[in-house]
């Protein structure tokens, strides 16, 4: 008698097991796995930022290095040499820090014209980068080929700035020169050149005077690396 109580109990809840487990919902197939903690955090993709909204105009010096055909060491950008691989260069450097606009490079090509003749109408007040794509110092207000700058060009499109020993190519020291721009003995085009034996005409970094009149301007061979001078349109 005593153990047909005692089993009672436990049949019930043998009873109630059963049936929780006839009933209960199977897992359904789209339901997503838990993560544990332990699980994999989608990595960053890598994309450039996207420009931010800004009323200032920017001009910087490039961190890339690139020889007397303004092609960088790893090789042309999408096949792009001279002046126009130049521009590739701070446009991309640009969008890669968030500023986005649109750029060129500051290079002699003409020996009638200094370089800020290829630029066009950049005669809003430009400013150098500061740090996260902020407005930095003012650095020209104005036409800034002929002129003492406010400040040298001399902090990247990131807001870093370079050392006083970094060269930056220019191509000449004034209109009334002809451009010295690594110009190829074979067609007389600037830019085409980089050889040890032509040469093309840097400036320092550091300086703050007008890009045509390139303080303490001098040449460099054109396999040499310099940087370029980047201003916004």
């Amino acid at each position: 008698m005593n153990r047909a109580i005692w089993a009672m109990p436990v049949l019930g809840i043998l009873l109630a097991c059963d049936e929780f487990s006839a009933t209960a919902p199977a897992p359904s197939g789209d339901a997503a796995p838990d993560a544990g903690p332990d699980a994999a955090i989608p990595s960053d993709s890598g994309a450039p930022d996207a420009p931010r909204a800004r009323s200032w105009k920017a001009v910087f010096v490039s961190e890339t290095a690139v020889n007397g055909r303004l092609e960088p060491e790893t090789g042309p950008p999408g096949g792009l040499a001279g002046p126009a691989a130049a521009d590739a260069l701070c446009e991309r450097e640009a969008a890669e820090a968030g500023l986005g606009g649109t750029y060129r490079a500051a290079v002699r090509v003409d020996a009638n014209l200094d370089a800020q003749a290829r630029l066009g109408d950049v005669s809003k007040r430009h400013y150098v980068p500061g740090a996260n794509g902020d407005q930095g110092p003012l650095v020209f207000e104005a036409d800034f080929s002929a002129q003492t700058l406010l400040l040298p060009i001399n902090m990247t499109a990131r807001g870093q700035q370079v050392s006083d020993s970094v060269r930056v190519w220019t191509g000449g020291y004034g209109i009334s020169s002809a451009p010295d721009s690594c110009t190829a003995r074979a067609n007389l085009a600037t830019w085409t050149s980089a050889v040890s034996t032509d040469v093309g005409v840097s400036g320092e970094a550091k300086s703050n005077m007008g890009l045509a009149l390139v303080s303490s301007g001098s040449q460099s061979s054109c396999n040499s690396f310099n940087r370029v001078y980047c201003v916004e349109k």
